[in-house]
């Protein structure tokens, strides 16, 4: 029986009270159940006829949680408080999960025990599958290839085994050493700046490379994307690495054969042009027509070193030129041909070796237009973050079996077949093109980044 009435003296309707708990209440006197709510009746699928005819109380429990079921209420029944997480089982034989509230109490001078539930088995069914993804996706960054890590506090609190492998260090090794001291002293104080950056929420996710140096003291180069994380309330940063040594020795390498190959260059072509300034100068001391023949070939090769020459600053860094001012500036070198153009105020990204494709074009024109007067239209707008440029001219065109390979190393209708190929191969390299859009006047379209 529940006592109704306060201290005061006044009247509570305690029963009601539990009785519309949205908590599972219980009273247990001896081994049954003396009082349950709706709500414990309803979790549990029993009736309230058959709940107090169960005997013992804990027969609902799940048979591994009676044990713990019994030391709680001994403790109790001695006057403590108890909480605990167990299992019971409802009358259609499901496991449910309940978190309970058990306290000494008193009904008709006996002693029993109040107790309180919560059903948390959404809870537990979501803190197992948890635990399955995070012990799937653990395993999966364990087993990775892909060397990963995390550091908080300026420590390492996780690093996989491809981590270990590739800077020679055990994992009991790592979680000791300070992780900044495995970068390379070049680039120690950009990784330190750029980690405490992070760590304060200044810095991005972004990807950048630095080199290590590992356990055996070898140098190598990483790129890493770290980005910051929380792990048990504190900033951290974690990143996974990509061992990229060996791509940095054949970048090396390239570097330094084309740096070769540019002084082998440039040797050959002053004395080259060393050698053809003394021939030069002797032919003209000989037989007029058999001189301006030879004279003929020694400019021709004097012009193609300079091709060279234009060619291999073409590769130069790119910088803004102003496209109007460049082109008056070459055709200043043509009195023989009429120009007209039609060139927007516009800027585009290339270098000096934007000469040689006008110069080219120019001279290929003057060489096979056909025309008695050569007129060349140059047309220049900007387009988005494109320039176009039309390059037409008066000739007699080309004939359209020929289009496609017009810009071929080595094709050629009459000469040596070079111009076209290089006017294509440097607009390639800042990142534009060329193609023939008319045959009859034959009309070039150019693409230059703005």
């Amino acid at each position: 029986m529940i006592n109704n009435s306060n201290n005061q003296g006044g009247f509570v309707d305690w029963k009601k009270m539990l009785d519309e708990s949205l908590a599972g209440i219980f009273v247990i006197v001896g081994d049954r159940y003396k009082y349950v709510n709706k709500v414990f009746e309803d979790a549990t699928g029993y009736s309230l006829e058959e709940i107090y005819d169960i005997i013992p109380f804990y027969k609902i429990a799940y048979e591994e949680d009676i044990p713990t079921i019994k030391k709680a209420i001994r403790s109790v029944l001695s006057g403590n408080k108890e909480y605990l997480e167990v299992r019971y089982v409802t009358k259609k034989g499901k496991i449910r999960y309940i978190r309970g509230f058990f306290k000494p109490f008193e009904v008709d001078g006996e002693k029993a025990i109040l107790g309180s539930l919560v059903d948390v088995t959404k809870n537990k069914e979501f803190e197992r599958k948890l635990k399955i993804t995070e012990k799937l996706f653990r395993k999966m960054v364990d087993e990775s290839q892909t060397p990963a890590y995390i550091v908080q506090n300026e420590k390492f609190i996780y690093v996989n085994d491809a981590f270990a492998e590739t800077v020679g260090y055990s994992k009991g090794e790592l979680y000791e050493i300070n992780p900044f001291m495995l970068v390379h002293p070049d680039h120690r104080e950009m990784v330190y700046r750029r980690y405490k950056e992070r760590i304060s929420g200044e810095r991005e996710t972004d990807t950048y490379k630095w080199k290590i140096v590992t356990k055996s003291g070898e140098i190598r180069w990483v790129v890493a994307r770290p980005s910051r994380t929380v792990i048990n309330d504190e900033p951290a940063v974690c990143a996974t690495l990509v061992d990229i040594t060996e791509i940095e020795k054949l970048n090396e390498e390239l570097r330094r054969k084309n740096r070769y190959l540019t002084l082998i260059n440039k040797i050959m072509r002053h004395d080259m042009l060393n050698d053809l300034a003394v021939i030069r100068g002797f032919v003209e001391l000989i037989d007029v027509d058999f001189a301006e023949k030879i004279i003929s070939r020694v400019d021709k090769t004097v012009r193609m070193i300079n091709i060279l020459k234009e060619l291999e600053r073409s590769w130069d860094s790119l910088h803004y030129i102003n496209l109007k001012e460049r082109i008056e500036h070459v055709i200043k070198d043509y009195d023989g041909v009429d120009f007209e153009l039609d060139i927007d105020n516009v800027d585009v990204r290339v270098n000096d070796g934007i000469d040689i494709v006008f110069r080219n074009l120019i001279d290929n024109a003057l060489k096979h237009s056909g025309a008695e007067k050569l007129k060349v239209k140059i047309k220049a707008y900007k387009e988005k973050d494109k320039v176009i440029v039309e390059f037409s001219d008066n000739g007699k065109g080309i004939d359209e079996k020929i289009k496609e390979r017009l810009f071929e190393d080595g094709f050629t209708t009459n000469g040596q077949g070079m111009g076209l190929y290089i006017v294509k191969e440097i607009l390639i390299s800042y990142g534009g093109s060329i193609e023939i859009i008319k045959c009859r006047p034959l009309t070039y379209r150019m693409i230059l980044p703005a």
